[in-house]
């Protein structure tokens, strides 16, 4: 799993993952890290687990 945001200031593009199994009812993980908001020098990392996904189905991640 992802843990850092990129290191490419000034950017400091989030990191993406998703881990997907394509045979079998296993649950899809998503996974994002992203620099912090505050003064932090560490990421904000953020999981998602979605079961019975179907083709064509969408997941969002994003920040509370």
């Amino acid at each position: 799993m992802i843990r850092d945001h990129e290191p490419d200031p000034p950017i400091l593009t989030s990191r993406i993952t998703a881990l997907l199994c394509r045979t079998g009812p296993h649950p899809a993980v998503f996974g994002a890290a992203r620099p912090s908001r505050g003064a932090r020098t560490s990421s904000d990392v953020m999981t998602l687990t979605a079961k019975d996904l179907e083709p064509g189905d969408a997941a969002l991640l994003r920040p509370a």
